[in-house]
């Protein structure tokens, strides 16, 4: 366990679950609510200058409407998350908890408060979570935004990757 989790065990449903800042068998670590809540508001209240990553899976993405906005960032590579599934309402996708890869663009964040700010305005149907993801062969941490909502009647993409979803 490393410092950012509390070890409590959080059930999700009835047969999965985890243990909020331990890695499982896939490398993935999760934090719970109350962690990753206070985590967020660290970081709002740190100096300014720490350097973070945000996973981008859709729209955001290079070649897509909003990225643009990512300009304020430095793009690391592409990036995988595993233990998440995608869905598309037909215009933008969104991730949920799951047992998919999702493929997506990483960009790490310095000086970038006031951009991330708009993000999160702009992803406002989403929660702001801490992952693990998988960049050049090794896992880092990166924020991602989780979609809030229920899918259930929204199309899942099975590729996981919003550029393959035809």
């Amino acid at each position: 366990m490393n410092n950012l989790g509390c070890g409590v065990e959080v059930r999700m449903d009835s047969s999965t679950g985890f243990i909020c800042g331990v890695a499982n068998a896939n490398g993935e670590e999760r934090l719970c609510k109350a962690c990753n809540d206070k985590l967020r508001k660290t970081w709002r209240e740190e100096d300014r200058d720490r350097v973070r990553r945000i996973f981008v899976y859709g729209t955001l993405r290079k070649g897509f409407g909003l990225n643009p906005y990512m300009n304020a960032f430095k793009y690391l590579g592409v990036g995988k998350l595993n233990g998440y599934d995608m869905y598309s309402n037909g215009s933008y996708p969104m991730i949920v908890r799951g047992s998919s890869e999702i493929v997506g663009e990483v960009y790490e964040i310095k000086n970038g408060i006031n951009e991330i700010n708009i993000l999160d305005k702009i992803e406002c149907a989403y929660n702001r979570t801490l992952v693990r993801v998988k960049l050049n062969n090794a896992l880092t941490d990166a924020e991602a935004y989780v979609y809030k909502g229920a899918v259930n009647n929204l199309k899942k993409i099975e590729s996981g990757n919003w550029i393959l979803r035809i």
